[in-house]
């Protein structure tokens, strides 16, 4: 059974000064590599209060030299790459309630001066290509990652797993699933406003994961992997009734879906678009289906976890023309 978040101690995480804000530091010592209800939470957080999140890499901030090997396991150890993505949390939520929506409004995300990517033999699109594992570090330069070759990429930050637990189940933080997970949709940026449904008292909210760029898909496996951190404040919608996970963007919102296979997942994605559409406005199915093929966007947001991720953009000005608005009324985020 999940556990009350109220009814353990709390450790509160160290204060810094912000631009506008006293927040506290929660610090990535306390992590966990999977999302579960049976773990007890490391921070408490009140709706609405700046954090500031401390995350570590994907390889548990260990890899900091380039390496090549003939196998992924013989890469690993090289580089001292610690298998299962460490999630700093979990994060209860005081008055977080199951059938609760949990707004998470990213607000900044901050990283090192360098980062890793990999590409592994046997995995993803790439599979029958490479044939030999390689983690390449990266140096942030200027504001843009310098990959080499002539060439200066620019930095796209994004949130690649964040997540709730699920209700009465351990999911691995490697894996996206309803609670949200290891999503890597590029969304999750700067600005973005996630809902995740709340499963259990609390929601406990875990996080990490960041890239400092990823592209649609992830296809090689990785992202620019960073040890950094995330600003960002939550929010609760009560008895929620948006599809979820979800992202708003400000210009456009999208549903997220995961499933085995692209198909299904492109398949969940657009049908949570249009049941939304056609039970929370006038639309009739036919009509939200026909506006979804108009002006929506299906997307891939990665094809290389152990559940395919897919998403269906529509502008939030079509949602506000409708009458469909996420504002989650009394939290402090920008409009």
């Amino acid at each position: 059974m999940a556990k009350t978040a109220n009814a353990v101690t709390l450790p509160a995480g160290d204060e810094r000064t912000g631009t506008d804000d006293v927040i506290r530091t929660l610090s990535a010592a306390k992590h966990v590599r999977e999302f579960s209800p049976f773990h007890e939470p490391a921070y408490q957080i009140d709706p609405g209060e700046l954090v500031y999140v401390e995350t570590l890499c994907a390889g548990s901030g260990k890899i900091r030299r380039s390496a090549k090997a003939g196998s992924n396991a013989e890469l690993r150890q090289k580089v001292g790459w610690t298998v299962g993505m460490p999630m700093t949390g979990p994060i209860a939520i005081a008055g977080a309630e199951p059938g609760d929506a949990l707004a998470v409004f990213i607000e900044a995300i901050d990283f090192e001066d360098s980062g890793w990517t990999d590409v592994p033999i046997g995995q993803g699109p790439t599979a029958g290509l490479v044939t030999e594992a390689e983690v390449r570090v990266l140096p942030i330069r200027d504001g843009a990652i310098d990959f080499g070759f002539g060439l200066r990429l620019p930095l796209t930050p994004m949130i690649g797993a964040i997540g709730t637990a699920p209700r009465d189940r351990a999911i691995d933080s490697g894996v996206p699933e309803a609670h949200g997970g290891n999503l890597d949709c590029t969304l999750a940026r700067p600005g973005a406003t996630l809902f995740l449904p709340v499963n259990v008292p609390g929601a406990l909210l875990s996080l990490g994961d960041l890239h400092a760029a990823m592209g649609d898909g992830e296809v090689g496996s990785a992202g620019l992997e960073v040890n950094g951190s995330v600003t960002l404040r939550t929010g609760l919608i009560k008895q929620a009734t948006m599809p979820l996970p979800l992202v708003d963007v400000g210009e456009v919102v999208a549903t997220i879906s995961s499933a085995p296979d692209l198909d299904e997942a492109a398949r969940q994605a657009v049908s949570a678009m249009v049941q939304w559409l056609s039970t929370a406005t006038t639309l009739g199915v036919n009509d939200a289906a026909m506006l979804v093929s108009l002006a929506g966007n299906l997307r891939i947001c990665q094809v290389v976890d152990p559940l395919m991720t897919c998403r269906v953009e529509i502008r939030k000005s079509i949602l506000t023309t409708l009458g469909i608005s996420l504002a989650a009324i009394g939290l402090d985020f920008p409009a």
